[in-house]
């Protein structure tokens, strides 16, 4: 590759992960708690299930008289006249995503040693379940964490060459961290799958960038259309959720990706193969899905939102209040 094209193109990508994760971060506001004594960093976190205890459903159930739905003209409004409605769309954010400090790494999670961060997720603590995907995948991508690789850029131009022209990337632990995304996935963190299909998108691209073999970067197409379907298979009683994250725009990226490889690669995709190469995928992880959500006594498609607060949470939704209690 001209080495001259090399600094714009990954500009380019880490724009385009900073311009996602600033998206997602605003679908959260949990937050770390911070203690005066001294002790482990562990101690300092608030898990997911405390979190979700924190959130009860108001004492007042109803109003005697609320507005109907078409009236509402705020999120305060839509709080005021269905206080449940909004408990139950607060609960799903908090059920999906995780931390908005832990996506600018200024959480305790994002700070926390490997030990103490292996500790919580051990425990079944989601969030550094999902962190633990991310840093796995990182050090599979990159060698380091995409924050490393942008200090690296600004600040030493020569090192960060040298990096680019020699990193191999380590696949396997690639594919560690996708399986803790997974993880999380299948105890309700739906994010764990949304960072996973974030994070394969720059690796596709980056892959390219790179000239790996055209069957690995092919593969990885694959897996990523894959995770398209499966987002929407997984999220099949969550309608709101497919809304929040447009999986749409995913798959006009997907599009330009394999638009790009073909050219670059002077290969024709055969459309029937990765159909059926994607259709197979898809249904080998519903499979492992659906028995092991079983398995945990879980059902296999969670609902965030119930059927009877439908309506005010589509009203939600158009009023962006997903994002404002997020």
């Amino acid at each position: 590759m001209n080495k001259k094209l090399v600094i714009p193109l990954i500009v380019a990508a880490g724009l385009l992960l900073a311009l996602i994760y600033w998206f997602v971060s605003n679908q959260n506001t949990q937050s770390a708690v911070e203690e005066p004594q001294a002790k482990s960093v562990v101690d300092d976190i608030i898990s997911d299930k405390e979190i979700l205890n924190e959130l009860s459903i108001p004492e007042t159930k109803k109003r005697v008289n609320p507005k109907d739905v078409s009236e509402i003209a705020s999120c305060e409004d839509l709080k005021e006249n269905y206080p449940e409605a909004m408990f139950y769309i607060e609960r799903a954010v908090q059920d999906i995503f995780i931390p908005k400090t832990e996506l600018n790494n200024t959480g305790g999670y994002s700070t926390m040693t490997s030990e103490d961060l292996d500790a919580l997720a051990e425990s079944g603590d989601t969030t550094a379940i999902i962190k633990k995907g991310t840093r796995n995948f990182e050090q599979g991508y990159a060698g380091m964490s995409m924050e490393e690789v942008m200090h690296l850029y600004r600040n030493d131009k020569e090192e960060y060459q040298d990096w680019y022209d020699n990193y191999q990337m380590d696949f396997e632990k690639i594919s560690k961290g996708e399986e803790y995304f997974y993880q999380a996935s299948l105890r309700g963190k739906l994010g764990g799958l949304w960072e996973n299909l974030m994070l394969k998108n720059i690796l596709i691209r980056h892959m390219m960038m790179r000239k790996l073999p055209s069957e690995d970067v092919y593969g990885q197409i694959v897996e990523k259309k894959a995770l398209l379907e499966i987002w929407r298979k997984v999220n099949v009683n969550n309608p709101e959720v497919l809304k929040v994250l447009d999986t749409d725009v995913m798959e006009t990226a997907v599009d330009e990706l394999q638009a790009k490889y073909s050219k670059q690669y002077d290969l024709t995709i055969n459309e029937k193969d990765i159909t059926e190469k994607t259709n197979d995928a898809v249904n080998k992880f519903i499979g492992r899905w659906e028995k092991e959500r079983a398995y945990l006594g879980e059902d296999a498609y969670l609902r965030f939102i119930p059927e009877a607060f439908s309506t005010q949470a589509e009203k939600a939704l158009e009023l962006s209040c997903w994002r404002q209690n997020s």
